[in-house]
């Protein structure tokens, strides 16, 4: 994924689907591990993606929400078969 990032690919990925709005970015504030961010939306409705060395996180929300409700909504998910094209089918998905 960071390498994705890297070379400009992963912007082009993400815009082939039909969010609103795309963020991309580096977190390395959490910890000493470089954490991927990806801000996704379509008109009020959110999902954040996070992308760590041994596993990522998903969540959904709506615009306005409180963090509690942020935090409650993050499913963790190992990379057993991972598949960057369904989780975006499935993201895209829910945010319709």
């Amino acid at each position: 994924m960071l390498r994705l990032y890297v070379i400009g690919e992963l912007e082009v990925l993400l815009q082939k689907y039909s969010f609103e709005l795309i963020e991309v970015y580096v977190d390395k504030l959490r910890s000493d591990d470089i954490d991927l961010q990806i801000s996704l939306r379509v008109k009020n409705k959110n999902a954040g993606l996070d992308f760590f060395k041994d596993h990522y996180e998903v969540c959904f929300y709506l615009a306005g929400c409180n963090p509690e409700e942020v935090d409650n909504s993050i499913i963790r998910n190992e990379y057993n078969d991972f598949d960057l094209d369904v989780l975006l089918n499935m993201v895209e998905s829910k945010l319709r």
